[in-house]
């Protein structure tokens, strides 16, 4: 996600599927894998300097995004993978004394 203009159009996509009433659950499971990875990606490479320093506005935005999903629409095995996986993520962003 380098490219500013293929970033901006990629997160467009997701905010809108997010956003989405009815989206299957397990595509609502890879966007967030995708997210964590991305994010995490994204925090490590602040961390060693190539990128700003501390939780830049995208990932805030994603974090946000990625808070307001319907869990409702979850069934139980989806729903504790999704909780494990997001709250695992806000915790290592969180926890992270450097930030």
């Amino acid at each position: 996600m380098l490219v500013s203009e293929c970033k901006r159009s990629i997160s467009q996509i997701l905010q809108s599927i997010l956003s989405e009433k009815g989206t299957d659950a397990s595509v609502l499971l890879t966007i967030l894998d995708m997210m964590k990875d991305w994010i995490e990606n994204d925090f490590r490479s602040s961390s060693s300097g190539t990128s700003n320093a501390g939780l830049n506005k995208d990932i805030i935005l994603y974090l946000q995004k990625l808070s307001q999903v319907d869990r409702q629409v979850l069934s139980t095995p989806y729903l504790e993978d999704w909780d494990e996986k997001y709250l695992q993520l806000r915790y290592r962003l969180c926890s992270d004394s450097t930030k």
